[in-house]
């Protein structure tokens, strides 16, 4: 049974007005789903798209439970050294699925390593104690720099902390036949898990990557799987309302088209709102592209934001309902909270908290998120809403294969590469220039290192 169901009644035009869709505007997309369905199962049955797969391939799940299980290490840490898709969809799992304030008493606690500062690099290790940690390593290439600098550093301070058994306390996670981690993996015997070659960095969060995780914390991957799995029927369907990615891709293609280019991604859970971090990745960097398959140059891109309900209702909303008509509001709503709590009826003579008491904390958050949804209707500003039946193993599987799906469809309507990612290419060949990595230069800016820097 499905967990996560699209409400799109406020895109609606017949409910927001001039400014919204009619069902013909939807519908008339009707060969385009066809035609990308045909071409994603078609690259699927090929093996030239793999992260479809994923669900129903038990073998990697297989090899981590039993790793998890025969791992005779003491640890209380666990620290996850990625960037991107190496570490977003980890740190979605990790907050969605455990205590929102796990690291306070809980053991084994969960660190990222993502972000190259200094500052925080330094600090984190003034904090964790080595000899009681584990590691896990991932980069699909196996060279990116910023996890291998992380690695060189952790690798080099565990050895000299003295931690027992080092070669079970790091573990790699990286492409099954080539780079440099895989080469270091074998030379120095830890335990090497691989990430598909035909399934992308941002497509990946139901390889080894999210699996490995969730098993040293606890929490089923294979439920994590099964959800994945339960939604790929729904998510090929070729009927446009018995599809929510497709249904969904339309929605922000076509509000595109009308000038909202910017998608506000606007979880009312505290508990997503990494879901959304890691859903930012996968529509940048898939859909932002300069040409399309024919060379066309089309600058393409729908520039995803996150907000935080209610947070933001006091930092981002007056923005968002007087402020251009350049967004499309979706919000991540949970139906049955696992938890509640009711507000004690106390303070009754005063009007600012009379009418709270008596009322649970889970009526004024689902109230606060119709306030506002109701409030950007009224000014003709378009929301929809990923409804989810609760927060668990299985809504979260569903939901990264959601939004796999959703962002594939729409890149095939859009007629472009959803897989690569060339300008953020450029990026890494620059920074291997500057740190005079062998086989690369400056020579692509070798002009505009002469210019002089302006500065006030």
């Amino acid at each position: 049974m499905s967990k996560i169901s699209i409400d799109y009644t406020f895109v609606l035009k017949e409910i927001i007005g001039e400014k919204g869709l009619t069902i013909d505007d939807i519908n008339k997309y009707e060969e385009s789903i066809n035609n990308s369905i045909d071409n994603i199962m078609e690259m699927h049955k090929k093996g030239e798209l793999s992260f479809l797969n994923l669900p129903s391939d038990t073998s990697p799940l297989e090899e981590v439970e039993d790793f998890v299980k025969t791992l005779n290490i003491e640890y209380e840490n666990i620290i996850i050294t990625g960037i991107g898709g190496s570490s977003l969809g980890v740190q979605a799992i990790y907050q969605s699925l455990l205590s929102y304030y796990h690291n306070i008493n809980n053991k084994p606690r969960f660190f990222f390593l993502e972000n190259v500062d200094p500052e925080i690099i330094a600090e984190f290790y003034d904090n964790i104690d080595l000899k009681k940690s584990i590691a896990v390593i991932i980069t699909k290439s196996g060279s990116t720099a910023e996890t291998m600098a992380q690695f060189m550093i952790l690798k080099d301070k565990m050895e000299k902390s003295g931690a027992a058994e080092l070669s079970k306390r790091i573990i790699l996670i990286t492409d099954p036949e080539k780079g440099d981690l895989l080469k270091i993996g074998k030379k120095e015997g830890y335990k090497i898990f691989h990430i598909p070659q035909n399934v992308g960095g941002r497509f990946s969060i139901l390889t080894p990557i999210g699996l490995l995780s969730a098993e040293l914390l606890g929490i089923s991957s294979r439920k994590i799987l099964e959800g994945a799995k339960g939604i790929i029927d729904r998510v090929s369907k070729k009927d446009i309302f018995k599809n929510p990615a497709a249904l969904s891709a339309i929605i922000l293609l076509e509000f595109y088209k009308r000038g909202r280019n910017i998608f506000v991604l606007f979880p009312y859970s505290s508990k997503l709102y990494l879901a959304a971090d890691w859903f930012r990745q996968l529509w940048a960097e898939s859909l932002g592209k300069r040409e399309n398959l024919k060379g066309e140059i089309i600058n393409w891109g729908q520039t995803p934001v996150k907000s935080l309900g209610v947070v933001d209702q006091h930092s981002q909303v007056q923005l968002y309902i007087e402020g251009p008509d350049d967004k499309v509001i979706g919000f991540m709503e949970v139906e049955n909270k696992n938890r509640d709590i009711e507000i004690p009826e106390i303070l009754k003579e005063f009007s600012a908290t009379s009418y709270l008491g008596g009322h649970k904390i889970s009526e004024l958050i689902d109230s606060e998120k119709k306030g506002t949804e109701f409030a950007l209707a009224k000014n003709g500003k378009p929301s929809f809403t990923y409804l989810f039946k609760d927060i668990s193993p299985e809504s979260i599987g569903e939901f990264f294969l959601l939004m796999e799906m959703q962002t594939a469809i729409a890149g095939e309507i859009l007629g472009i590469n959803t897989y690569n990612q060339p300008g953020v290419e450029l990026g890494k060949k620059l920074t291997y220039g500057f740190l005079k990595r062998e086989g690369y230069d400056l020579s692509l800016i070798e002009n505009l290192q002469k210019l002089e820097r302006k500065k006030v």
